[in-house]
């Protein structure tokens, strides 16, 4: 396996009514950029800010 590590920091406002699509939205995107190694990705933690 790779040690190859991927660190994506997203920043929503808790005001914002559309914080969990836009969230949604950015994680396909990442997994669309990751290609292969969509199936591997995850998230490890999820703060709000």
């Amino acid at each position: 396996m790779s040690g190859l590590l991927l660190v994506a920091l997203v920043e929503f406002s808790l005001d914002d009514p559309e914080a969990s699509r836009r969230y949604e939205d950015e994680a396909l995107a990442l997994r669309a950029a990751l290609g292969d190694a969509a199936p591997v990705a995850r998230v490890i933690e999820v703060h709000e800010v």
